[in-house]
């Protein structure tokens, strides 16, 4: 039967900093066997087991005041996919009661969570959590008892949208443009600008938080966002350079029991990826472009029947001519009926000339290319015809009488379009518009036509057949913009009869003469004219990734400039969705945050000293016995994409 055995002497402790502390020991056992020796102890350990403290406890404060009356745990939650860190802790206090004259439940509460922990003789205590509750429910009949969540700070700006629009061709890094969103949102973002990133091109309209922007351009860059330390703001690292280096702490067997895997479940392994890409000169490439289309018809028997034939010159990828050819097989119209012929039936070219855009490039060296301002644009129409002629020209076959023997391709009409831009406006200042054709006035006596008209010639002159003077002021008609006056020249007849050239019809802020030509062209010189193009890639690792095929073919993405960046993006998808996931559960390790280099080594799983990021960390400290656990999931991305 066992006996009472005890155990007498005397335990020195030395303090951090080095002071001493001396104290008696008793402890009583039950042994069978008598027991002699000495017994040594480290009396900060004993007193701490003593107390049920064991080195760790938690504090809690309300409003800068230390609760008390703790019950159940307390557990803080940080993740890599929210800026927010969230807390809960049980208080069994009538001060959690709503209507309790000093409740601590109804309003938000300053909130700060501190951990002790640390090795014997160097207990200290460090910030877990920084924020204010943000609900309660408490229960229990006699003392309330409520369950608080907190949230950190970030809180306050998390959601916090910003307000960017910046032109194509801004030149400016990714990460300038994480910082200049943050800024308009009110957010502080610590090393944007230091993380510099792609040159983006296309136009950017950014209307979201600065940590979802981080997100999505990290696809590119291979970022995250989490908190900085003091949780003022956010930080970016990169997923890049967070496997570099040493770990800040190695998980093996000696401080982990388990590892639980969650291994991937059907990820994504082919993923076909869309975007726009804003077309540029390659350096040392010749700025203006050429590309010639055909859409050609044939008969039965191989013949050509028509074609489209559309010639398009550019400038930096901006048009400034377009010339459009129909052919058809036709018989030409004259004296006589002819046989059936392959031939140009109209043509269309149009010039347009636009102010000039000056901007510098990555390199810093200046460039030269078409801004929207609309200076001039002119339209010429060729159409195989003949020139009307009084009843003394040729007579075809279609009863009219022609200038020529046969259809000729000549010029039908001209449009000459030239605008002036007021400085700093989006609208031009005025803007005048001249139509030329073929074209004869009436004229009562004058050359006998055989559609029984006069007119003053006989035959049809090439001759401006109106001309519209348009002022743009202050005064706005929307949508169109501001309009001023028109003042519009034009043949029109007289009482007796005769048309005569001169203005017809004035107006002032008039709504019916909105449209048409008479729309004003927006342009400034400030904004560059740009063409986009789709570009498309196929990211298939399949065969690599031993999984069945899951294809996602997602809308045209809105951040990727070109096609390495699709590939990039798609390969990042990839390597995510692949990742190995580890939920490791061990005693709490302090200061270890989200984003960290850890290696883990577990035999059983074949990880020996395997690179790895912290994905979520979730911890939890133990009231009553003062046990402080922690489960940190970490993720090891495939190292073959």
């Amino acid at each position: 039967m066992p006996i009472a055995a005890s155990v007498s002497g005397t335990v020195t402790r030395v303090a951090v900093g080095g002071t001493a502390a001396a104290g008696t020991l008793s402890a009583v056992g039950f042994s069978t066997n008598s027991a002699e020796g000495t017994l040594e102890v480290d009396r900060t350990l004993f007193l701490a087991f003593y107390s049920r403290v064991r080195l760790t406890r938690p504090d809690v404060y309300l409003d800068d005041e230390l609760m008390a009356n703790l019950v159940d745990s307390v557990e803080v939650d940080y993740s890599l996919d929210d800026p927010i860190e969230y807390a809960t802790f049980t208080l069994s206090d009538p001060r959690v009661a709503f209507f309790d004259a000093t409740s601590v439940s109804n309003g938000e509460r300053g909130v700060v969570i501190d951990f002790w922990a640390g090795p014997p003789g160097g207990v200290a205590k460090w910030p877990a959590f920084l924020g204010n509750t943000e609900s309660s429910q408490n229960a229990m009949p006699y003392r309330p008892r409520g369950v608080f969540r907190s949230v950190s700070l970030a809180a306050k700006w998390a959601d916090r949208k910003a307000c960017l629009q910046l032109p194509a061709l801004s030149e400016l890094t990714r990460g300038a443009i994480i910082q200049a969103a943050a800024e308009s949102a009110g957010v502080y973002i610590s090393n944007a600008v230091t993380m510099g990133g792609g040159i983006v091109r296309r136009p950017v309209d950014i209307n979201e938080t600065p940590f979802d922007l981080i997100k999505k351009y990290g696809e590119v860059e291979g970022w995250y966002a989490r908190t900085t330390a003091d949780g003022a703001g956010l930080e970016i690292i990169s997923e890049d350079q967070m496997l570099g280096g040493e770990p800040v702490f190695a998980f093996d067997e000696s401080n982990t029991f388990d590892v639980p895997e969650t291994c991937p479940d059907h990820p994504v392994t082919n993923w076909v990826l869309s975007a726009t890409e804003v077309v540029t000169t390659p350096a040392g490439g010749n700025p203006y472009q050429t590309t010639v289309t055909e859409a050609p018809t044939f008969t039965e028997a191989g013949a050509p029947l028509s074609n489209t034939i559309t010639t398009v010159t550019t400038f930096h990828g901006v048009e400034t001519k377009r010339v459009v050819e129909e052919w058809a097989l036709i018989v030409r119209g004259g004296i006589t009926v002819l046989a059936e012929e392959y031939a140009l039936t109209s043509r269309v070219t149009t010039n347009t000339r636009w102010g000039d855009f000056l901007y510098l490039g990555a390199n810093g060296s200046s460039i030269q290319r078409p801004s929207t301002l609309l200076l001039t644009r002119t339209t010429l129409t060729e159409t195989l015809m003949g020139t009307p002629h009084s009843t003394g020209g040729y007579a075809w076959t279609d009863g009219g009488s022609y200038n020529e023997t046969y259809a000729l391709l000549q010029n039908d009409s001209y449009v000459d379009e030239a605008y002036s831009w007021a400085v700093g406006s989006c609208f031009p200042g005025a803007g005048r518009i001249t139509i030329s054709r073929l074209y004869s006035p009436l004229d009562v006596g004058g050359s006998a036509y055989p559609d029984g008209t006069e007119r003053a010639s006989s035959i049809y002159q090439f001759i401006e057949v109106s001309e519209d003077l348009i002022t743009w002021g202050t005064a706005t008609i929307y949508p169109y913009g501001p309009l001023l006056g028109v003042e519009r020249k034009e043949w029109f007849a007289n009482t007796a009869g005769d048309e005569i050239y001169g203005v017809h019809t004035r107006a002032t802020q008039s709504s019916s003469l909105v449209g048409g030509v008479l729309t004003p062209a927006t342009g400034s010189e400030s904004v560059p004219a740009f063409v986009q193009r789709i570009i498309t890639v196929n990211v298939d690792a399949t065969d690599k990734s031993g999984y069945a095929r899951r294809t996602e073919a997602p809308a045209a993405l809105d951040y990727a400039e070109n096609v390495d960046e699709l590939e990039a993006i798609g390969r990042r998808r990839i390597r995510r969705d692949l990742s190995d996931t580890l939920a490791i559960p061990h005693n709490c390790i302090p200061y270890l945050r989200v984003g960290d280099h850890v290696s883990v080594t577990n035999r059983a799983r074949n990880l020996v000293l395997k690179d790895a990021y912290v994905y979520s960390i979730k911890r939890t400290a133990n009231v009553l016995n003062g046990g402080m656990r922690q489960v940190t999931t970490v993720k090891i991305p495939p190292d073959w994409i």
